[in-house]
């Protein structure tokens, strides 16, 4: 296997020349501290009816923001979240196609691969999740809007898989970036599971290239299935490092879900 060159670690940096989320920030970041400046000194008004005041105009703010651009107010608070309790390190960010339609395939380790892919790669992705992500209440209507794609097992509902494999055809042929995870299911001890053929059938109908990137550092987070991570690191989130390591991309004229594997695994 060729050894993998690392440039240098790129911190991950909140986009706020995206016209929707320009005014988002400008709005909760200069504004509101000013308004409630204004509110309590000057017209002295309490500060608990400025807070709310204000909360609301935040609140219509968020919504406003969802109107104009789901995905990327989508984008946006999953940056919040992710660099509010991880030190995210991106290794070898150039290797993701700037345009035009790609697979990126990764390991499995938490809850939250998604949204860490997702503050990392610069083009919106399209995720392919379990079917029951888009069920939870207050997050279903923002999954739909990002455009996740719902899957499940041939098992469990062969009419979901077969949705799943049309849609991420037409989300390749529209030249979109579709990030899976081929083990199917979480890692319960820390070691990659083998990868499904599914990603076969995928390329075979969409011959795209093929990104591997390997997930460091999330197996001691509090949404693993490691039984034994620490009190002490789930209390401390902050204290994690992640890391995503993207290799070369992969002509699918050579895709085997054995060799993704090995290529995953080598960036690990």
């Amino acid at each position: 296997m060729k050894t993998q060159k690392n440039s240098p670690k790129e911190m991950i940096s909140l986009n706020t020349t995206h016209r929707p989320l320009f005014i988002f920030n400008i709005t909760n970041l200069l504004i509101m501290p000013i308004l409630i400046s204004l509110l309590i000194v000057h017209i002295h008004i309490p500060i608990s009816t400025s807070i709310a005041i204000c909360g609301g105009i935040g609140v219509s703010t968020i919504i406003y923001t969802y109107q104009l651009d789901p995905i990327g107010l989508f984008r946006f608070l999953c940056q919040i979240i992710a660099q509010l309790f991880y030190r995210i390190h991106i290794f070898n960010a150039h290797f993701i196609p700037k345009k035009g339609p790609v697979v990126l395939v990764a390991n499995h380790i938490s809850y939250i691969d998604w949204l860490i892919i997702s503050v990392c790669i610069q083009r919106p992705v399209r995720f392919v999740m379990h079917h029951t992500f888009l069920k939870v209440p207050f997050t279903k209507r923002l999954f739909k809007e990002a455009r996740i794609i719902p899957i499940a097992s041939a098992k469990e509902n062969p009419n979901i898989l077969e949705n799943a494999f049309q849609q991420i055809q037409n989300e390749l042929a529209d030249g979109q970036v579709v990030c899976i995870f081929p083990e199917g299911k979480l890692t319960r001890d820390g070691n990659m599971n083998p990868f499904k053929s599914g990603i076969e059938r995928i390329i075979k109908k969409s011959p795209v290239p093929v990104v591997p990137m390997a997930l460091n550092g999330l197996w001691e987070s509090m949404f693993s299935l490691n039984k034994k991570k620490s009190w002490f690191s789930i209390l401390n989130p902050m204290r994690l490092n992640i890391e995503l390591k993207i290799g070369e991309p992969v002509s699918p004229a050579t895709v085997t879900a054995d060799s993704l594997y090995e290529h995953v695994k080598s960036l690990k």
